[in-house]
């Protein structure tokens, strides 16, 4: 699939918005004006919407989190919708764009949301596309964030599409909740997060999706703008302070203790230090790279990794303002067995049982 067919008619809207800001540099009051950001909700729409969480339906789940997300919303970030299979089944061409993103009026955008009605398939990936073109990502910045209860059932690949539009857009990012998804789909719905330089969420029920949109909400909020400068002072330049890592942790996972750190395969899960009194910890994040560097909160966490059927975990805590690098060991190893007829003999090579 070509995820950038509309690309031409996006050159010609960049050359006409240059010549329309090109008109306003002149004007005091657009200089002073910081640009608003600007975000876009892909709400899944698809049949398996309907699927229930002790009893309620996952759509109403939804239209309820999402109206007390609005309650919080910041005024200085307009808001668009649009969602995919809501009006046919079997169309992967189902996708609508239902509000530009505007000033959000909680009552106008709620009762959008409630009349999406649950259908058909699930073209998450050209619905991706579609809201980064129409929030023109090749010349602004935008966000998108996606809420969807599945994989992609279109025959698109969501990671290359990440990856495409990270490379073209001048400052776009996917922000993905995956709401009761299985670790298979959260695989290929955290690839799309990723790829962009967003984040992703796994929510299991009504509180879990209230906190990942509001964790969501607090990510897209835009900065206040920056001071004037002070008026320039000549005198002997200082040296540039060295750039600050981000906050978080740097993963490693070996096989071995004197193993080299694996490049391909392994599997990152982010859990709350202490366990619940079924002896489970709450999973905060995931993430499919080999080498990531993951970036909650200050605070102790307990960091777990699978490769194949190794699993091993362990504690780690992040500081303020610092990289914590976490290396886990998995002990793990591959077996090779071979037979003899006879002790120093050739080895068999007949079907063994």
């Amino acid at each position: 699939m070509n995820f950038f067919n509309y690309h031409g008619r996006l050159s010609k809207i960049a050359a006409c918005f240059s010549l329309v800001a090109g008109s306003l540099v002149s004007l005091p009051t657009a200089a002073q004006d910081a640009p608003k950001e600007r975000a876009m909700l892909v709400l899944d729409g698809s049949g398996s919407m309907w699927g229930q969480i002790d009893g309620i339906s996952k759509i109403e789940i939804a239209r309820n989190e999402i109206s007390q997300m609005l309650t919080s919303w910041d005024d200085r970030i307009d808001l668009g919708l649009m969602t995919y299979g809501h009006r046919t089944k079997g169309d992967c061409n189902d996708i609508e764009l239902i509000l530009q993103p505007q000033p959000v009026n909680a009552s106008t955008f709620q009762t959008a949301v409630n009349a999406v009605s649950p259908k058909g398939k699930t073209p998450l990936s050209s619905a991706v596309l579609q809201a980064a073109q129409h929030m023109r990502f090749t010349e602004e910045k935008a966000t998108v964030l996606l809420l969807s209860d599945g994989l992609e059932t279109c025959e698109a690949d969501p990671c290359a599409l990440a990856s495409a539009l990270e490379a073209q857009g001048v400052d776009f990012t996917a922000h993905v909740i995956g709401f009761d998804i299985t670790d298979k789909e959260a695989k290929q719905l955290s690839c799309l997060a990723e790829n962009t330089g967003g984040r992703f969420f796994l929510a299991g029920n009504s509180g879990e999706l209230t906190k990942a949109l509001k964790e969501t909400v607090k990510t897209i909020a835009v900065s206040e703008p920056a001071p004037a400068p002070a008026p320039v002072v000549v005198a002997q330049p200082a040296p540039e302070p060295e750039p600050a890592g981000p906050q978080g942790i740097r993963a490693v996972a070996k096989l071995c203790e004197t193993c080299e750190p694996l490049t391909d395969g392994p599997f990152w899960y982010l859990m709350e230090p202490k366990m619940d009194i079924n002896g489970k910890r709450k999973e905060i994040a995931r993430n499919g790279k080999a080498q990531p560097v993951m970036e909650p909160g200050a605070g102790d966490y307990r960091l777990g990794v699978s490769y194949g059927s190794a699993y091993a975990d362990a504690d780690v805590t992040v500081l303020p303002g610092q990289l914590t690098s976490a290396e886990i060991n998995l002990n793990a190893g591959h077996l090779r067995i071979s037979a003899e007829a006879a002790p120093g003999g050739t080895a068999l090579d007949d079907k063994m049982f």
